[in-house]
C-alpha cells in the first residue's frame, strides 16, 4: 500500500486515534482522497502504521462530519459532493452565522479582535504563495473565530462543523485562484464592523459573504 505515513510527535499531541482522524480528515479535504473513494481500515492501518482500533474510531468521527459514509462489509466511502449538497450545507450558513456576526459585533471584547486581523493577514499570504490548502484552513479558523466573539459554544460547534464542509466544497470547485482576493475583502468587512460594534451591518456582511462563495462554487467543478 505504498510508504507509511508517520504520525507527527506520537504519543504526546493527542491519542493515536486523533491524530488519525486529523490526518484522514485533512486527506479528504485537500483532495487527496476523492469524492466516492472507498476507504478499508486495512489500507489505512497499514498507510499510517498503526493498528485499526484508533482507525475505526477515527472513521466513526468522520462519519459523524459527514465526510464518509459507512458501506457495510467494505469500509467507506469518502462522502459525495452534488450541488444540491452545497446549497443545503450553505442554507444553514445562513441561518446561523450572519446571527453569530451580529452577536459577535455585540459582545466582542476590544483585545479578541486582534486574532481576527491575524488570520485575514495570514490568508492573503497563504493566497500570494499559491497555499489554497493552507488558505482554506485559515478561512475555517476565520470564521471559527468569529463566531467565538459571540460568546455561544453551541453556536461555535455548529458552524465549526459547517465550515469544514466549506473547506472541501472550495477545493473541490476549483474556483480559489480566481475567487480568494475577493473572499478576503469580504472578511475585512465583516471584520470592521464587528470591531466598530455594529451589529446589523455585520450580520447583512456576512450573509452577502456566505451568498457571494456559495455562487462562486456553485460556477465551480463540484465532483458528484
Amino acid at each position: 500500500m505504498g510508504r507509511a505515513v508517520v504520525l507527527p510527535n506520537i504519543g504526546r499531541n493527542g491519542t493515536l486515534s486523533e491524530q488519525a482522524y486529523q490526518i484522514l480528515k485533512k486527506r479528504i479535504i485537500d483532495s487527496t482522497f476523492l469524492p466516492g473513494q472507498l476507504l478499508t481500515e486495512e489500507m489505512l492501518a497499514e498507510q499510517l502504521g498503526i493498528s485499526r482500533t484508533p482507525i475505526r474510531a477515527a472513521l466513526k468521527q468522520l462519519e459523524h462530519d459527514g465526510l464518509v459514509a459507512l458501506r457495510s462489509g467494505r469500509g467507506v466511502e469518502v462522502a459525495r459532493v452534488s450541488l444540491r449538497d452545497v446549497q443545503e450545507w450553505f442554507e444553514c450558513r445562513l441561518a446561523l452565522e450572519p446571527f453569530a456576526a451580529k452577536l459577535a459585533a455585540i459582545r466582542r471584547q476590544p483585545e479578541q479582535m486582534a486574532r481576527l486581523g491575524e488570520l485575514i493577514a495570514d490568508q492573503d499570504r497563504a493566497r500570494q504563495d499559491g497555499e489554497y490548502v493552507r488558505y482554506v484552513e485559515l478561512d475555517h479558523d476565520f470564521h471559527v473565530a468569529l463566531a467565538s466573539l459571540a460568546g455561544n459554544s453551541r453556536l461555535v460547534e455548529m458552524i465549526d462543523r459547517l465550515n469544514v464542509q466549506v473547506q472541501r466544497f472550495l477545493i473541490l470547485s476549483q474556483t480559489l485562484y480566481q475567487s480568494s482576493l475577493a473572499a478576503l475583502s469580504e472578511h475585512e468587512s465583516i471584520r470592521a464592523a464587528v470591531e466598530l460594534g455594529k451589529p446589523e451591518a455585520a450580520a447583512s456582511f456576512m450573509e452577502q459573504h456566505i451568498r457571494e462563495v456559495l455562487s462562486r462554487i456553485s460556477r465551480g467543478t463540484i465532483l458528484d
